[in-house]
């Protein structure tokens, strides 16, 4: 866990955020919530993410917040942390679907929901907004012109949550199958911004060192070449030696003890000379932290003495039985004026090696980058300042059928055809320049071929300059087409073609919404293949399947553009036509239906007659919502199966003083 960045994201968003990690396989990442109390005073907000802040420290090697400027109170939170970062977008939708999108909807007086809000919607309308159902009737039909629902696909009772929130408020619902590839693509791009840092923060380090590298050796480079064989740069146990040879050469001691101090004043190494000397008194001056800056050995021939640069402990060397010992005071004179020089050369011998390590890290790194530009699956552009192409790599050229000297040097603009207008061009330069990373979904045309692309552009960034642009394409033509077969898989029916149950549901939930809010009028038709199952046990449920087919392009033959026809059970069809109330006009409508379904099916070397049954029900005068208009309609086809007409009837209130048990019995023996 303390190698992996937590991702802390409000609960309403969690489960697709660790679906998406799961799916991607983004392992070095992990996902965390908050309760986030919608249109409640942000200080609480607050106040439960710094407890988690302060819950998880020293548990990641980073936490990175993902929120929305509106509902998340972050003014308090300490951003510059260098272990904790945020991500703020306008609004929380933004993570599910394009800001402009949510914006359209929402002038449009859309109340927008997200699955994880509308999973506890009792919770939030209920218990913290202290709203019962009048005041919450009053309140969305006051702002609020629809419902709309961003369907991740994440929870699986989503429709059922959707209708009872709908019935609470009093308002109509549309659902927005959004599905997580627009989060993923979110998520995703702030994972790469956040690598992207890591990279840069390694680079700004070896900026620094080289700095103050550089200014060392200036400063002190005419001390340096005094001491010879120092003035070139080496590792520190070199650098270590010579000093101490210096010292035997000035001193001639009869022994020398050095301890390398490093981070934090941690014991590097001691070295002794000779070997094996006692080095019990260091190692108390060490322990006790030595007062000033030197002090006298016990023995009164010598001195200890801290090396140290810039008020950074590097040492402590202890000189003892010096030869001339009357002259220590001179010799410590001597060694105060150079011990400085000594600090600054193992300082700059261990700055060197650092920067050696960074340097290799740096090298290591490039290479990653380049082999990662150039074997990327997206396709990858650099720009220079002007916007003109520097490289390519191999993906692009494949991805739009061009070669690398028809690319290079070439305006992007010109390159991909944009147009200023209806690109937004010059909107995307402008944020470009300002250090704003740029996301589009377009279409682009190469090769006669039209593509659906995701392109993500970001500033270029050395030492504070702006020197170019990276832009990313990533072909999502294949996602693009995967959602509209999905969409079809789950309206359509894949027997007879027509639209299935859920999208019956949903149209006559749409229907009744519009009659509420315009009243419009409808008419629902039920109908039901006479002795469906006899034709089943008789001929095989193949000649079924084909009886059905054939029901079905009867029924599509006989609609209008504005009607819709669905299959919303084994033999059980419905129609919905809208604009349609009038007695005789529908009832002209049904018998040109069934007519249309009265024939004689051919099986083998015999036929069978085929007809059906109708039950009519007419909004708003059977009812306005969608089980007692269905049920209705649903009882007046049973009843025209019992009476064995083969025809259709109107739903009767004398059928609700009728036991409809005789009918739902009979209904599932299939005696009619």
């Amino acid at each position: 866990m303390k190698n992996k960045t937590c991702i802390l994201i409000c609960s309403n968003f969690y489960l697709e955020l660790k679906a998406v990690l799961d799916k991607e396989k983004l392992n070095d990442f992990f996902a965390k919530s908050f309760d986030c109390n919608c249109a409640v005073p942000q200080q609480e907000s607050c106040s439960v993410i710094e407890r988690i802040l302060e819950k998880n420290k020293n548990k990641y090697s980073r936490t990175h917040l993902i929120c929305s400027s509106g509902c998340t109170g972050t003014g308090s939170l300490n951003k510059n942390k260098p272990d904790f970062g945020i991500s703020e977008t306008k609004l929380c939708f933004n993570y599910l679907i394009n800001e402009n999108i949510v914006n359209t909807y929402l002038d449009k007086g859309n109340y927008i929901i997200s699955p994880g809000w509308l999973n506890r919607w009792e919770h939030y309308v209920i218990d913290i907004w202290k709203f019962d159902q009048n005041t919450a009737r009053e309140f969305f039909r006051e702002h609020v012109s629809q419902l709309l629902l961003l369907d991740t696909g994440v929870y699986k009772e989503s429709i059922r949550k959707i209708q009872q929130f709908s019935n609470y408020v009093d308002r109509p619902f549309e659902i927005l199958p959004v599905g997580l590839d627009y989060f993923s693509l979110f998520i995703k791009n702030i994972i790469l911004e956040l690598k992207n840092e890591s990279v840069q923060a390694r680079q700004e380090e070896q900026r620094k060192i080289s700095i103050l590298q550089n200014k060392k050796n200036s400063d002190y480079s005419m001390i340096c070449d005094w001491f010879g064989n120092l003035k070139q740069t080496m590792g520190e146990e070199s650098v270590i030696k010579h000093i101490l040879d210096l010292i035997k050469m000035l001193f001639a001691p009869g022994k020398i003890i050095y301890l390398s101090v490093g981070d934090g004043e941690k014991i590097n190494k001691l070295i002794c000379f000779p070997q094996g000397c006692d080095q019990s008194e260091l190692m108390e001056i060490y322990e006790n932290r030595m007062d000033g800056k030197y002090r006298w050995t016990r023995s009164g021939s010598g001195f200890c003495i801290k090396i140290s640069h810039e008020g950074t402990l590097l040492g402590i060397l202890l000189v003892d039985d010096i030869m001339f010992a009357e002259y220590r005071n001179s010799y410590l004179n001597t060694f105060l004026d150079i011990s400085n020089i000594f600090g600054l050369t193992i300082s700059t011998a261990r700055i060197y090696s650092k920067f050696l390590d960074t340097k290799n890290s740096l090298s290591i790194q490039k290479s990653y980058f380049q082999q990662l530009f150039k074997n990327s699956p997206d396709g990858i552009l650099r720009l220079d300042k002007d916007l003109s192409v520097k490289d390519v790599n191999i993906a692009f050229l494949q991805m739009f059928q061009s070669f690398k000297k028809n690319v290079i040097g070439i305006k992007i603009r010109d390159l991909l055809g944009l147009s200023n207008k209806t690109e937004n061009y010059d909107i995307y330069i402008y944020q470009l320049k300002k250090g704003q990373t740029v996301k589009i979904e377009t279409k682009i045309r190469s090769q006669n071929r039209e593509r659906d692309v995701y392109i993500l552009a970001y500033p270029i960034i050395n030492l504070d300059e702006l020197t170019g642009f990276y832009v990313i394409f990533s072909d999502i033509s294949d996602r693009k087409n995967k959602e509209k077969k999905i969409r079809k898989l789950a309206y359509e029916d894949s027997l007879t073609g027509m639209l299935n149950r859920r999208a019956f549901e949903i149209q006559l939930m749409t229907a009744l919404d519009r009659y509420r809010l315009k009243k419009e009028i409808f008419t629902l038709f039920i109908i039901d293949i006479n002795k469906f199952k006899k034709i089943n046990d008789t001929f095989g449920h193949s000649v079924g399947d084909e009886v059905l087919v054939k029901v079905a392009a009867k029924l599509k033959g006989c609609m209008r553009k504005s009607d819709a026809a669905f299959r919303i059970g084994g033999d059980e069809f419905a129609l919905i036509i809208p604009d349609l109330c009038q007695v005789d006009v529908v009832e002209n409508m049904a018998k040109r239906i069934l007519s249309n379904l009265e024939m004689k099916f051919p099986v083998k070397e015999s036929t069978f007659k085929l007809s059906a049954s109708m039950g009519i029900s007419i909004c708003p005068y059977d009812g306005t919502d969608m089980e007692t208009l269905y049920k209705k309609a649903d009882i007046a086809m049973y009843k025209v199966k019992k009476m064995q007409s083969h025809e259709f009837s109107f739903f009767s209130s004398r059928y609700d003083n009728e036991s409809n048990a005789d009918l739902c019995a009979a209904a599932v023996r299939s005696e009619y």
